[in-house]
């Protein structure tokens, strides 16, 4: 199988990659530098250096007349907003003119995220769970349209994942919290609005090894389950206040304290939902392994620590 990643250097793409490529499958690999590229190469990806906004130096016919599936993880890389809706329309256009009309469709996995799970904190939902519009944090409701449009395309086989917040190895949704992590600070976290400034949520989680497995069992049996949305989370959430404690047991920080959120995004990461997945399970046999963060936040943060030159 030959696959895409776009964004293949980024905290999702890397780990995918590289599964994908101990999978035994021919792996392209998005970047934007040479240095990133070499690093690609070196670890058995193909780079293709080219910015996702100007895809008309990298995506070509007969790449994608090619490949079986592309595969999305760009993360905060770019304004999600504007790159995803124009990368879609792109890659639809040239899969219709290149692609064989006998050919199975080109396999489209989009990286979204729980967010899309809403924000309230006393239902618990499901991988297929209905979610009305206006309980999504305002910074993922450009997603919703984009998602539908995937997953009801007549030429690409569209699947979404859903990650929660990814943890472990060299980079980790953590990295707010881990950059304050240090003796004598305080850390600070947001609560969503104003009214709770002495308690947090719960987060969706996810280590970086298991997400990546989910995306190369999605990706080989795609044909299978295309049109579905998994959510890429452990099967239990983790208390803010118990991730907060222990990083400032471990680090030596001095405390830690919430604020109310000041911006979309700051509200997005502080949102609680109670995702229950069974669908990735039930359909590709997957079973997230790695150990919460809690359990194991020390060697995660310490991990950490070592790839950004902080040990």
């Amino acid at each position: 199988m030959k696959v895409l990643v776009l964004g293949a250097s980024g905290l999702i793409g890397s780990a995918v990659a590289q599964a994908l490529v101990r999978g035994g499958h021919i792996v392209y690999g998005l970047t934007r530098t040479e240095e990133k590229a070499k690093k690609l190469a070196s670890e058995e990806v193909i780079p293709l250096i080219g910015d996702v906004s100007d895809t008309s130096k990298w995506l070509t016919s007969s790449l994608i007349s090619t490949v079986d599936v592309i595969i999305t993880a760009l993360g905060h890389e770019a304004d999600l907003s504007k790159v995803d809706p124009k990368l879609l329309v792109t890659i639809t256009k040239l899969a219709t003119e290149s692609r064989p009309s006998h050919a199975p469709k080109l396999t489209y996995i989009y990286t979204s995220g729980s967010w899309l799970y809403g924000q309230d904190p006393n239902i618990v939902l499901s991988d297929t769970s209905a979610v009305p519009p206006a309980q999504i944090p305002l910074i993922a409701q450009s997603r919703l349209a984009l998602e539908q449009e995937i997953i009801g395309s007549s030429t690409l086989n569209g699947i979404i994942i859903r990650p929660g917040c990814v943890y472990g190895k060299s980079g980790t949704s953590l990295t707010p919290l881990f950059g304050q992590a240090k003796e004598g600070n305080i850390i600070r976290w947001f609560i969503p609005k104003a009214g709770n400034e002495t308690g947090g949520g719960r987060l969706n989680t996810i280590h970086t090894d298991d997400l990546a497995q989910l995306y190369l069992l999605a990706a080989e049996k795609s044909q299978l389950v295309g049109g579905n949305v998994f959510a890429a989370v452990n099967d239990a959430t983790e208390s803010v206040d118990d991730i907060l404690t222990v990083l400032v047991k471990i680090s030596g920080a001095k405390g830690f304290e919430y604020s109310v959120a000041s911006n979309p995004f700051e509200a997005a990461i502080a949102s609680t939902n109670i995702v229950r997945p069974y669908l990735a399970r039930s359909l590709l046999g997957w079973r997230p392994v790695k150990a919460s963060v809690v359990d194991h936040l020390q060697i995660y943060f310490d991990a950490w620590k070592a790839s950004n030159g902080k040990a």
